[in-house]
């Protein structure tokens, strides 16, 4: 069975991955590459938001870390617009 992580685990793995996901690089042209670059975005920074998104609406979790979490999902919402949506 696989070990629980606190909230601060939580908040600095999705954090990581926020930074991983803008450190992919993307591809130089715009052919079949490209979309293997956006669904390699998208399904890092999905794991991200999977590791905050019953945070919220968790019993035990302090006011601040819930306010924090949801700072963060936007936070990772923000960077995808900007990772995939560059003008």
């Amino acid at each position: 069975m696989s070990k629980v992580l606190t909230t601060e685990e939580r908040f600095a793995r999705a954090r990581k991955l926020m930074q991983t996901a803008r450190e992919i690089s993307a591809p130089a042209d715009g052919g079949w590459d490209s979309l293997s670059y956006a669904a390699q975005v998208k399904d890092t920074l999905r794991q991200a938001r999977d590791l905050l998104k019953f945070l919220p609406q968790t019993a035990g979790v302090p006011a601040a870390q819930k306010e924090e979490a949801l700072d963060l999902m936007n936070e990772i919402a923000a960077a995808e617009k900007d990772i995939l949506h560059k003008s």
